[in-house]
């Protein structure tokens, strides 16, 4: 066994650390805003100069943006936050056995365009080809300056760091990188983030997120039955 780099475990462990946190707090933002950074602070437990950090960065990367200011508690009223709907746009594409579905939509999951494409299972590479081709005229359509990143389900064992779907035994699909497609095919002059997770998983955390997930439960399951039959408790 080779000997443990503690610089390199310290720094990795950090940055986990950084990403939950900026998570919980752009969370937070969504489910309170207007929200002020003293309140993030308090619902985070985060430290005040943690959450100043994260708001920063939140800011230049225009995720969130600062809008009225709030209620005065005593000292110099606090500058609410909000997220940012205007400028970040998220594709999306499910595919499921029958119809495949493929979306623009904005940092808060509303849907802003949609299509539904019947799925096409003798040769997937040249299907995923035309479904990305949909997402582009779709973002054509809404006049996206780009999209910031996006999310593709597949009902199958997938390995989202590579892109790989091993099997997918209800579209017939076995060993096809949608990454590869992606970025040598369609998007080669892109600069969107791609994210591959199985459907069940990315249902989910959409549940968890956007849906009826109950509160302060860690313990959940999701059932999906077809292309209709959902159930998240």
């Amino acid at each position: 066994m080779g000997k443990l780099d503690a610089d390199n475990f310290i720094s990795g462990n950090h940055k986990i650390v950084r990403n939950i946190n900026r998570s919980a707090v752009l969370n937070l933002v969504r489910e309170r805003q207007p929200v002020s950074r003293v309140v993030l602070s308090k619902l985070s437990d985060l430290n005040k100069s943690t959450v100043s950090s994260i708001v920063r960065e939140l800011l230049e990367e225009k995720l969130i943006y600062e809008t009225r200011n709030g209620e005065s508690t005593g000292g110099r009223k606090p500058i609410l936050l909000q997220l940012n709907r205007q400028d970040y746009f998220i594709g999306a594409i499910d595919f499921v056995p029958n119809y495949t579905y493929v979306a623009i939509g904005d940092i808060e999951a509303n849907i802003l365009q949609k299509k539904t494409i019947k799925t096409e299972n003798k040769h997937p590479e040249d299907f995923i080809r035309t479904c990305l081709l949909e997402l582009l005229e779709l973002k054509a359509g809404l006049g996206c300056p780009n999209l910031k990143s996006i999310g593709i389900s597949v009902p199958g064992i997938v390995d989202g760091a590579s892109g790989k779907v091993f099997v997918a035994p209800d579209l017939e699909w076995k060993n096809i990188n949608i990454k590869k497609i992606y970025k040598e095919v369609i998007f080669k002059n892109h600069h969107e983030s791609v994210i591959i997770e199985n459907e069940a998983n990315a249902s989910a955390l959409a549940e968890q997120w956007f849906g009826n997930a109950l509160e302060n439960n860690s313990n959940r399951v999701f059932i999906s039955e077809g292309d209709w039959y959902r159930s998240y408790f």
